[in-house]
């Protein structure tokens, strides 16, 4: 989701434009009963944790409600890249591996469009407070509204059939001073009605999820310096998709937290693909090129 990394996002610059997506090919006859699944955005799409990890998204959630109600041929989160802004997302769609995943997905869920404005936002969470400067945010969100529209066109352009579905964003910041939530919690609300109004024009349908977060959910949004949430935060999201697609047929309780994998540090993942990088090549020079990171996620 947010912009709060910015080394991350150097790293993982090219991540998207070099992977291709594990999607599983089913037969004609099996599918409009069996689900390839793709994720596209940001940290939130990825699954970063409030404490620099990648683990488990409400997009890896959706994927086991899925599988467990036997709809689900494959599942990718490979092109969701943490810090990415919607601008970054549509020249994503530019590249033939992305347009590919798009052409093969039965079901997309978007998240993007929130670094937009939060990397507009200065945070001080030693004193709990946050300030932005107006004209900079309003045209921002303007540049956004144009991304989105164009985001979602190119998609529907690639694959008409597919359902895509625009997730909404939370209040990021309950840790700060009351009389300073308003007015951010405005700006977040104005970004939502235009993700909201974007999809309505485009055929695709908006998941709100901001009601599920209020503005004071610090539980699921435990670190004050950090922006994302716990799995149980996930775990609203994944339930408020299935609510708005399914109609509430699928619900996942809170027991299915147990079953998923542990978080691993972003440190740990750079450090893994570059000594893949090196032993790859067979020389140290390696060590200079891009790393890109394929972030954990569950399969068909």
């Amino acid at each position: 989701m947010y912009h709060t990394l910015k080394k991350l996002f150097f790293l993982l610059l090219l991540f998207g434009l070099l992977l291709s997506v594990s999607f599983v090919h089913t037969s004609k006859a099996n599918a409009q009963e069996r689900i390839n699944y793709l994720a596209l955005g940001d940290s939130l799409a990825a699954g970063m944790t409030p404490y620099d990890q990648i683990g488990s998204s409400y997009t890896d959630l959706i994927a086991m409600g899925l599988k467990q109600s036997g709809s689900l041929a494959g599942f990718s989160k490979t092109f969701a890249i943490p810090g990415y802004t919607s601008g970054q997302l549509l020249g994503q769609l530019q590249d033939r591996n992305v347009q590919e995943a798009v052409k093969q997905a039965d079901l997309i869920t978007i998240s993007s469009g929130a670094n937009d404005l939060l990397q507009l936002i200065q945070k001080d969470p030693d004193h709990l407070t946050v300030r932005y400067q107006q004209i900079p945010v309003d045209f921002a969100l303007n540049q956004l509204r144009l991304n989105e529209e164009e985001i979602l066109s190119r998609i529907h352009r690639l694959n008409s059939h597919a359902k895509v579905f625009v997730m909404g964003y939370y209040f990021p910041f309950p840790h700060i001073a009351p009389d300073h939530k308003q007015g951010t919690a405005g700006e977040l609300a104005i970004l939502n009605k235009i993700l909201e109004q974007s999809a309505e024009r485009n055929g695709a349908v908006f998941v709100p999820v901001s009601n599920e977060f209020g503005l004071d959910a610090k539980s699921l949004i435990p670190n004050p310096s950090d922006v994302h949430p716990l799995e149980t935060g996930y775990l609203k999201m994944a339930n408020q998709f299935f609510r708005t697609y399914t109609n509430g047929r699928i619900a996942l309780s809170a027991s299915v937290l147990a079953h998923l994998p542990k978080p691993i540090p972003l440190t740990e993942l750079i450090e893994k693909e570059r000594q893949r990088q090196e032993r790859q090549a067979g020389t140290a020079g390696a060590e200079s090129q891009p790393v890109h990171i394929t972030a954990p996620y569950v399969t068909q």
